[in-house]
């Protein structure tokens, strides 16, 4: 698979034109915007963003959309480039309303 490359997150194999890995979402190209907090809990035993995110998720799955809303904001303050959260976010908005 010589024209495929990997995603600096997850490892998973991209395309290069792609703009966003099909695995853990991350905007590709924007490596210098990610940082080791989005994979690890921060300082006193917080969430990261992907905790944040799943929670947002199970969230959404059980109708509470402004509280999914809130986790999402969460992940997004974390790792503004998150495709999954912010994904999230405006499907948990389009559903609230």
């Amino acid at each position: 698979m010589t024209d495929q490359e990997r995603c600096t997150r997850c490892g998973g194999q991209v395309f290069p034109a792609a703009q966003f890995c099909p695995w853990c979402g991350m905007a590709l190209g924007a490596e210098e915007h990610t940082t080791d907090s989005e994979a690890r809990p921060r300082e006193g035993g917080e969430l990261n963003a992907w905790e944040w995110n799943n929670k947002g998720v199970a969230l959404s799955r059980l109708g509470r959309y402004q509280e999914a809303i809130e986790c999402y904001n969460e992940a997004l303050e974390i790792d503004p480039w998150n495709a999954l959260a912010q994904k999230g976010k405006r499907m948990a908005l389009a559903k609230r309303r």
